[in-house]
C-alpha cells in the first residue's frame, strides 16, 4: 500500500486524545496540510486540545527528500519546544518517527499506522529532560 501522508500534498483532520504529564487525558483536534516544495516537503499544522483554558499548539515542519525512499530527515519549529530534529522511516503500512532538539533536553517518538488510503492511527510522546511531558493517541483523515 502506498502512503499517502507526507508523501502526497493534502490536508488532514486529526482526533482523539492527549495525554498530559500526569496521564489526565484530553480530548484533541487538528488539522494538518503537507505541501510539496522543490527541495522538500513543508507541513503545517496545529493541535487544539480541551484543557480547561483550551489550548492550541502549533507545528512547522521541513521534510527533506532523502537518498532512499523510504528515510526523510525534518527539522520542526514548535513555540512551546523549540528547534526539533527527526527522521521518518517507512516500513510496510507504518512510519515512525524519532526526535530530539539540539540541546538534547526535548526527545521523542511517533508511529503512524496506515489503516487504508487516506486514514492512519498515529501514536507519540514527548520528554523533556527525560520525564514525560505528553502523548496522544489520534486518527489521521484526509480531506
Amino acid at each position: 500500500m502506498k502512503h499517502t501522508y507526507i508523501y502526497d500534498e493534502g490536508q488532514w483532520t486529526a482526533e482523539g486524545f492527549y495525554f498530559d504529564e500526569n496521564e489526565a487525558r484530553y480530548e484533541v483536534y487538528g488539522e494538518t496540510s503537507v505541501i510539496r516544495e522543490r527541495e522538500h516537503r513543508r507541513l503545517e499544522g496545529f493541535m487544539d486540545v480541551s484543557f480547561s483554558q483550551p489550548s492550541r499548539f502549533t507545528n512547522s515542519y521541513k521534510i527533506y527528500y532523502g537518498k532512499s525512499p523510504d528515510l526523510m530527515e525534518w527539522e520542526s519549529f514548535n513555540p512551546g519546544l523549540g528547534t526539533l530534529k527527526g527522521k521518518f522511516v517507512t516500513n510496510g503500512n507504518t512510519i515512525t518517527s524519532s526526535y530530539t532538539s539540539n540541546d538534547g533536553s526535548v526527545t521523542g517518538w511517533e508511529i503512524l499506522i496506515q489503516e487504508k488510503s487516506g486514514l492512519y492511527k498515529n501514536v507519540g510522546v514527548c520528554y523533556v529532560n527525560n520525564k514525560k511531558l505528553s502523548s496522544w493517541c489520534v486518527v489521521l483523515k484526509k480531506r
